[in-house]
């Protein structure tokens, strides 16, 4: 099996390279620029960057909110990259107030300098990422300690449900969380498709949780 992966463009998408990464791991994919036919695909990917409200201006326009929310509903994995991560949350205040997808209960708020330290915002660089629960399961299961992952982001998630963070990461003095789960629906802060070898097994555990799930009828 072959699974069929949809990545959402919608005009602020690095969707290039996360096709990329998809292909070899093994996956198939398509470019979706409209809702009509999302069931056909095994996990649909929500990558981003730039601006949040010309994100949710785009997916509004396009009519991918309620696909959105019955997609998630059917059990198969939705995924969300930088943007498309803080796109999970419930609001933004970058330049204003603007409502997100609302998928996890949280905000997303802008670095602040630290007192002590300069940091430069955004962050551009390899950090590291540290587990926040002992448990992770696939397709998030090899991420581990001190494993460093490539981030490029200005804003943070800060999410209400604690129980949702796997891994946590530290800027300007913040603890923040650098992947989000809540049951199929993942959030990842920095960008896999760009992180090595780390990053490019989540795609090939990936692909292997959609083959299991496809094993039991999912």
């Amino acid at each position: 099996m072959k699974p069929k992966i949809g990545i959402i463009d919608y005009g602020v998408g690095n969707i290039f390279s996360v096709q990329q990464a998809c292909n070899q791991a093994g996956m198939e994919t398509d470019f979706i620029n409209d809702p009509t036919n999302l069931k056909k695909y095994q996990a649909l990917i929500l990558p981003g960057v730039g601006s949040y409200a010309t994100a949710m201006a785009n997916l509004n326009s396009k009519g991918f909110i309620g696909p959105f929310n019955e997609y998630i509903k059917s059990g198969r994995h939705f995924i969300g990259i930088c943007l498309g991560m803080q796109l999970l949350l419930t609001k933004s205040l970058e330049f204003g107030v603007h409502q997100g997808l609302n998928i996890i209960e949280g905000t997303v708020e802008k670095f602040k300098q630290d007192n002590n330290i300069s940091y430069a915002i955004p962050q551009i660089q390899w950090n590291k990422i540290k587990k926040y629960k002992d448990k992770i399961d696939k397709p998030l299961s090899h991420f581990i300690e001190e494993d460093y992952m490539y981030f490029v982001h200005s804003y943070y998630c800060n999410v209400i449900n604690r129980d949702t963070i796997v891994t946590t990461t530290e800027y300007c003095g913040i603890e923040y969380p650098s992947i989000i789960r809540q049951n199929n629906v993942i959030g990842m802060q920095f960008h896999p498709e760009k992180s090595g070898k780390n990053g490019l097994i989540f795609y090939k555990e990936l692909k292997e949780l959609i083959i299991e799930q496809h094993n039991y009828g999912i």
